[in-house]
Parts: C-alpha cells; structure tokens; sequence
C-alpha cells in the first residue's frame, strides 16, 4: 500500500539510510521515513542518518513522518544525539504511527525523558499522524511569517 503522503505528491530525493527509507515531499515539506527492518539506531548510524535527512529535505525547514512498523533497536546514546537541535537540523515535528508496541515505548521513551526540542507524537494510524503533521508545519510557517 502508498503511504498517503506519497500518493499524488511531488516526491524528491529519494534514500536510504542505514536506518530507513527516506522520500521528501518538496511541495508539503514533509520527509516519509520508513524505517528498515531490523535497523539498528547507534550512535555512527544515528550521525549518517541525519547527514542524509539534510541532504534529501535540501536544508529545508520539514515535519517528518515515520512509519514505525518495523522494530529498530535504538540505543541510548543514539537517542540522545537525536534530540539535539544541530543533529535535528530544521525539523519542526515529528509523528510517528504504528501498532508496533516496541516502537510506542521507545517513542514515549524519546518523548518523556530524552525531551527533544520539537513537538512528537504518537499515532496508531497514518491519517491521523498526517493531520496533525501538515498543522505543525502550517502553525511553524505562519509563525516564520510574523
């Protein structure tokens, strides 16, 4: 099945990272990341991983939305790098959907203690995730704006 993001969007800059599929959508400035299974998040994939999101987001302000099906074994020195503000770049959300429980808790995990600088969710579906995706980027661009 197409994610609801990629279908009749303007898709670019299509990659894999050693963490997941990347596909950009320039005219929504939403970043689609897949995550491959049985990836593993430390901290040397942590780092490419990043170094790919700018490159294919073009140095664009973006929301990222992930599709967490797949299980990632994520370290805790890796979640950290995650959350900081030169390691996130200009993101300006994120939502996560899936039903894969493992994934929910490291999310809440990330979300509770880790404390990135940017607002993230959790959504059991990707609509919902979408929804609320496009309205972080359509209150960050209104805000740029002022």
């Amino acid at each position: 099945m197409v994610p609801l993001v990629l279908k009749h969007l303007n898709m670019q800059n299509e990659i894999d990272t050693p963490i997941a599929k990347l596909a950009y959508n320039v005219g929504e400035n939403i970043l689609y990341i897949k995550i491959i299974e049985g990836s593993e998040m430390n901290v040397n994939n942590t780092i490419e991983h990043y170094k790919l999101i700018s490159q294919v987001t073009l140095n664009n302000h973006y929301g990222a939305l992930i599709d967490g099906e797949h299980y990632i074994e994520a370290d805790n020195d890796a979640l950290k790098l995650a959350a900081c503000p030169e390691i996130l770049g200009k993101r300006i959300a994120t939502a996560h959907f899936s039903t894969n429980i493992a994934n929910k808790l490291t999310v809440l995990f990330f979300k509770n203690n880790i404390k990135p600088g940017i607002p993230i969710e959790y959504f059991r579906t990707e609509k919902d995730a979408v929804g609320w995706l496009k309205s972080k980027i359509l209150e960050f661009s209104l805000n740029e704006r002022l």
